[in-house]
This record gives structure tokens, C-alpha cells and sequence, in this order.
């Protein structure tokens, strides 16, 4: 009886070693997974996903905008003589505006920083009450 209940767990041993074995090669990894590059997106959600994902950090783009903009302003990177420059910086009103009203504190820190700088310089957006 004992020779069989040996026998036995020995064969349910290697029942289990070749399963393992068997795991084992299921899992190898190809030559496309060792790209770096993931692959394109083969289903509609998949693609949704990736647009998902852009908008959920584009705030950060913004947020970085606008921290470089403080950046030349804090150098004094603008002339308010020049009119060149000043028209330049007129497109950011509106966009320096929406920032306030955004759902992200560090967006509002930064355009709360800004507008005061702004104000010093003549803009006809600033005068026509956009803000």
C-alpha cells in the first residue's frame, strides 16, 4: 500500500512539473513584446482610452505655459514700449481668463500671478472688459 500512495504522489509530482512547464512556455516572451514602443491600439476603446488620457493631463501643458510666462515676466522679458511684444501678448488674455476658472488650483495660482503683471501693460482686451 505504501509503494502505490509513493507511486502516486510521484506521478501527481510530474503532472504538476508539466503543467508548470507548460505555464512556463505559454508565458515566453515574443519578438513584439520586447518592443519599447507599444503597439497601436487594435480596438475602438483602446483608442478612446489613449484620447482619454491627453485629456486628462493636458492641464499640466497649460500649467506649464503659463509658470514660463510668469518666468518672463519675472525677468522683465517684456517692454511695455514695444508694441510688437504687446500685441503678442494679447491672445493670452482670454486664454489667462478661462485659466481662472479652471478646476485645477496650481492653473488659478499661476493666472492669479499673472494678471496683475498683465494690467500694467495697454491691452485692448483687458479695456473691453473681457475679464
Amino acid at each position: 500500500i505504501k509503494r502505490d500512495i509513493l507511486e502516486e504522489t510521484k506521478h501527481d509530482k510530474e503532472v504538476q512539473k508539466e503543467k508548470i512547464k507548460q505555464k512556463r512556455k505559454a508565458h515566453r516572451v515574443t519578438a513584439e513584446e520586447t518592443y519599447m514602443v507599444p503597439l497601436p491600439p487594435k480596438a475602438s476603446n483602446e483608442l478612446n482610452f489613449t484620447k482619454q488620457q491627453f485629456t486628462t493631463h493636458h492641464h499640466l501643458l497649460g500649467e506649464f505655459a503659463i509658470k514660463l510666462m510668469l518666468y518672463f515676466f519675472k525677468e522683465n522679458r517684456f517692454d511695455i514700449s514695444n508694441t510688437q511684444q504687446v500685441s503678442m501678448l494679447e491672445p493670452f488674455v482670454p486664454l489667462l481668463s478661462s485659466c481662472l476658472k479652471s478646476k485645477f488650483t496650481r492653473a488659478i495660482e499661476y493666472s492669479v500671478e499673472i494678471m496683475p503683471l498683465l494690467l500694467a501693460f495697454p491691452l485692448p482686451s483687458i479695456t473691453d472688459q473681457h475679464m
